[in-house]
């Protein structure tokens, strides 16, 4: 994985789990924990670089632990043009829920969202931050795999975390985006 996951919390009395836990809680392979770890060269080249979006960007010195998931760890914005979209789930224009797997629930969910931002002109790399709730935080590796495709630099800040949904839901997101200088 080279972008897009999020950071995670479990709002139950589990204790926190780093990015990298044991499988028996949906985590990552230790295969994608190396890519976490090499995509600090990454970071490194994008801190500070308002050239990929200039009303979003680390401050330099930024860091975070080797075990954190690709996201950016704080992002500085320019406040005057910010842009929320509330919670989207997988429903289409009719009411239906779309999916059954998380894969397809997150894939339709995050289409929701890029729809609403663009109403605002908007898209999803104007994003800075990110909250994803799931109805079960197994789900959240699988999540990520369809989240990191969508997601450009520099990452949102993003927090996931288990939640009570609606009957029929397994994903909810909310989007926090910074529209264009004269938008």
């Amino acid at each position: 994985m080279s972008r897009g996951a999020c950071s995670t919390r479990q709002s139950s009395s589990q204790s926190f789990r780093p990015w990298c836990w044991s499988s028996s809680y949906g985590a990552l392979s230790s295969k994608a924990c190396s890519t976490a770890r090499s995509r600090d060269s990454i970071m490194d080249e994008t801190i500070g670089n308002e050239a990929l979006h200039p009303l979003k960007s680390r401050p330099r010195g930024a860091t975070q632990h080797v075990t954190a998931g690709p996201y950016s760890p704080v992002l500085q914005v320019d406040a005057r043009h910010l842009v929320v979209n509330s919670g989207q789930v997988a429903v289409d224009m009719d009411g239906n829920v779309v999916g059954d797997t998380i894969e397809e629930q997150a894939a339709a969910t995050l289409q929701n969202c890029e729809r609403q931002l663009a109403t605002a002109d908007c898209g999803l790399r104007d994003v800075f931050k990110v909250n994803v709730y799931l109805a079960d935080l197994r789900h959240w590796a699988r999540f990520n795999a369809v989240y990191e495709k969508v997601m450009v630099e520099p990452l949102p800040v993003c927090t996931a975390v288990q939640s009570a949904l609606l009957p029929g839901f397994l994903v909810e997101i909310e989007m926090w985006a910074v529209a264009a200088k004269g938008s």
